[in-house]
């Protein structure tokens, strides 16, 4: 038998557990289900309740929608130091 084929079998088969199991937590509710769709989360990673869930996927759509607050944060107080500095000369 080659090797291959035993590799791709045995990840195919991963794959369709992982995906079996996603689809099974979104009966838990919708969000812990699609939480899971989240880059970053996983099966061993996933919220435990819905209010984690909730909290995490409120955050990662602000992150699309308003961006991540903390990057925009330190680039403001960058352009402030170099306003200062300039300033200073």
């Amino acid at each position: 038998i080659d090797s291959k084929k035993i590799h791709a079998h045995d990840k195919a088969l991963k794959c369709a557990v992982t995906d079996a199991m996603k689809r099974a937590a979104r009966h838990f509710g919708e969000r812990l289900g699609n939480a899971l769709y989240i880059k970053g989360n996983s099966i061993r990673n996933a919220p435990i309740d819905n209010k984690t869930a909730l909290d995490r996927l409120e955050k990662e759509e602000n992150k699309i929608m308003f961006g991540d607050q903390t990057q925009l944060k330190a680039q403001l107080e960058e352009q402030q130091q170099q306003q200062q500095q300039q300033q200073q000369q």
